[in-house]
């Protein structure tokens, strides 16, 4: 049951730090990276939970682990595309300005 709060936890997080930019959230959200590995990080974590047989046998501290590893993905995701998203303006800005400075101040 901690693993599975780990992966919502993380996804939650995720969301909050980069919730995205799009109007139409159905098709953003089928794109989300965030959102896949979620949904197989939960997947794993139920099929282990209702003792449904996995490929590989996963220990309860190995599924911790994978739990881990999933919401550590999730919350670097989500800081790479808030950041991207300020550093892509802050380089936009500053080209425009040094190749024509009038350009800047419109």
């Amino acid at each position: 049951m901690v693993d599975l709060c780990v992966v919502a936890v993380a996804y939650v997080v995720g969301v909050a730090v980069d919730p995205g930019a799009g109007n139409n959230k159905v098709a953003e959200l089928l794109k989300s990276r965030k959102f896949w590995a979620t949904l197989v990080g939960m997947s794993v974590v139920v099929l282990n939970s209702l003792h449904l047989v996995l490929p590989v046998g996963l220990t309860p501290d190995q599924l911790t682990g994978f739990a881990v590893v999933i919401g550590g993905y999730i919350a670097g995701v989500a800081i790479e595309g808030k950041y991207r998203k300020e550093l892509g303006q802050f380089f936009t800005t500053n080209i425009v300005e040094q190749t024509d400075p009038g350009l800047g101040n419109q």
